[in-house]
């Protein structure tokens, strides 16, 4: 199965034919886009964004420059950016004898 609309588990079926498959729910993408083949087209020949999307899936962070991360930052309230690596420090009074 080379297409995504090929794999039973995926919604690309029915945001591509726009027919309901039960689950979908196609109004959120059909409000943002005018036709979803592109993103499709994109995601499948564009190995490099697809690689982004993919590993952006794992970590469960948005994928995107630094304005649209802020902007969904704030938007959710959430951190989107990965933090400093590392343990945490403790407090000074923690480690004191």
């Amino acid at each position: 199965m080379k297409q995504a609309a090929d794999w039973p588990w995926s919604s690309a079926r029915a945001h591509l034919t726009g027919e309901p498959d039960g689950v979908t729910n196609l109004e959120p993408m059909n409000d943002r886009l005018p036709s979803p083949a592109g993103l499709f087209d994109l995601i499948e020949t564009d190995v490099a964004a697809f690689d982004a999307l993919r590993k952006a899936e794992s970590v469960g962070r948005p994928v995107g420059g630094e304005a649209f991360q802020n902007r969904i930052a704030e938007q959710t309230g959430r951190v989107v950016k990965p933090g400093k690596r590392g343990r945490r420090q403790q407090a000074n009074s923690a480690l004191s004898p």
